[in-house]
């Protein structure tokens, strides 16, 4: 299979999409009270194409809808007609095929596990909170989110990348890293109501998810903190030059990484965040 001759129409998503729920549906055993409703054939009437809604008091249903994979379909043709693109440039042939249909997989469960991550750390609750603080803290929520996402998905796919050889490790992350912008470029496209920065925060914090569980299972991908660090840097400064930052751009974002950080850490502190989690888990 070459993506030449994948159309990315109903007939290959009907494919796909049964094992994709079965995917999901392990993760929200988690808790019972969320369900998830993957359609081709239904459109939300939103080009966004995924919400999560709270049926009553103990149920939610997270939707995704046709638009939105409609939308993943231009982006992973374009990026594939695209002779510079980061997604598909360092793929090895000899796992080609393999990679593509895992890359079409990690975008679906991420997105539907970045709703079940606004459930579980309860942050409808916080939104509801109509205080003068949530305004400018809604975009963190976002952040937080994508974060515990690409945390969850983490377990399932370094054990998919370690037996792929060590040879692979860092070309497989760096691919996974990839598509997570990529998500987030699809989502910031579509929403023209938020600006560059909000873009740029997601793209230095959200990612972190998945290279932070690397660091805490060093089990399963023998890699170093200096090494996960370097793959992760490299990824974001390329995207951003791919994004056609200046060099200029590109320095100042990174010098104030750790300011972005620290206002997420307070963020979550705020919030009471870890403890929302460990309520929802218990």
């Amino acid at each position: 299979m070459n993506l030449d001759n994948i159309k990315f129409d109903s007939d290959y998503w009907n494919g796909i999409l049964p094992r994709i729920n079965k995917n999901i549906r392990q993760f929200f055993l988690i808790s019972k009270n969320i369900d998830i409703d993957i359609s081709l054939n239904r459109k939300l009437g939103s080009k966004l194409s995924t919400y999560c809604k709270k049926i009553n008091s103990q149920k939610y249903k997270v939707f995704i809808g046709k638009e939105l994979l409609e939308e993943i379909n231009l982006c992973l043709t374009r990026e594939y007609n695209n002779e510079s693109s980061l997604l598909f440039k360092d793929i090895p042939f000899d796992c080609f095929d393999e990679t593509i249909i895992l890359i079409k997989e990690f975008i679906i469960e991420f997105i539907a596990l970045h709703e079940f991550s606004h459930i579980m750390g309860k942050h409808f609750e916080i939104k509801s909170d109509k205080n003068e603080h949530i305004v400018k803290d809604i975009n963190l929520l976002e952040v937080d989110a994508d974060r515990f996402g690409s945390m969850l998905l983490a377990g399932k796919y370094l054990s998919i990348i370690e037996k792929y050889g060590k040879q692979k490790y860092s070309y497989l992350i760096r691919t996974l890293i990839y598509v997570q912008f990529y998500i987030f470029e699809i989502r910031f496209k579509l929403e023209p109501k938020k600006n560059q920065a909000y873009h740029i925060q997601r793209i230095t914090l959200g990612s972190n998810g998945f290279t932070e569980a690397i660091y805490r299972n060093p089990s399963l991908l023998s890699l170093s903190f200096n090494e996960i660090k370097k793959i992760s840097m490299d990824c974001i400064i390329n995207y951003f030059f791919e994004y056609k930052l200046s060099p200029d751009e590109i320095k100042y974002i990174l010098n104030n990484q750790d300011k972005i950080l620290k206002a997420y850490i307070y963020f979550r502190e705020k919030y009471e965040l870890d403890k929302k989690w460990e309520n929802s888990l218990s």
